[in-house]
């Protein structure tokens, strides 16, 4: 699991903290409701970014990356992804020739020897049992031994590092400091 963090340390809360402390038990709440909403603008842009990276489909994604929502007793928020490595089927796996192409992160991979079909060409056909996987003969003999090929992709990994890392870091530096003192001005209305 990998968890892009956003807690009380983060950008521009530790200058606030101080300020924040004056408000007493209303803090925990509008503190929570900030870091809530910061991680609720930094998924889209988040899983638009992993997206781009690994070039899997939008509603993989989506289904991938959910939030980890802050309360008054856990300030902690973020953004968590569970999962392995990717398998190539995710990534339109079609056979070509002797061996199975698929695009991964925006570059063909070519599987020689992959199927992800049964029978003797051209009458090949989709094997509900299979999956849709790819797969490849370990050895040179046909004994029912077959072994599912991964792309090397894990969703988890590409979050936390290049342009979906940068995407988070930006919405939480942009938008966090004017959130604090919305959420400040609303505490000192309510005094």
């Amino acid at each position: 699991m990998a968890l892009v963090p956003l807690d009380i340390h983060h950008i521009g809360l530790a200058r606030l903290a101080h300020d924040l402390a004056v408000f007493g038990k209303r803090l925990p709440n509008a503190q929570a409701l900030v870091l809530n909403r910061m991680v609720t603008r930094a998924r889209p842009k988040v899983v638009d970014a992993v997206v781009e990276q690994t070039g899997l489909a939008k509603r993989i994604i989506v289904k991938a990356i959910v939030p980890l929502r802050a309360s008054s007793k856990n300030l902690r928020a973020g953004l968590v992804s569970r999962g392995g490595e990717i398998s190539y089927r995710f990534f339109r796996a079609r056979e070509e020739g002797s061996g199975v192409v698929a695009t991964v992160a925006g570059r063909r991979v070519f599987i020689a020897g992959g199927f992800r079909r049964s029978g003797r060409a051209p009458n090949r056909y989709m094997v509900k049992r299979l999956g849709g996987q790819v797969y490849v003969n370990p050895s040179r003999r046909w004994r029912g031994e077959i072994e599912k090929q991964r792309s090397g992709v894990w969703i988890p990994e590409e979050m936390a590092r290049g342009a979906s890392r940068e995407a988070f870091d930006d919405v939480v530096a942009n938008d966090l400091p004017a959130e604090v003192a919305r959420e400040l001005g609303k505490l000192g209305a309510k005094r």
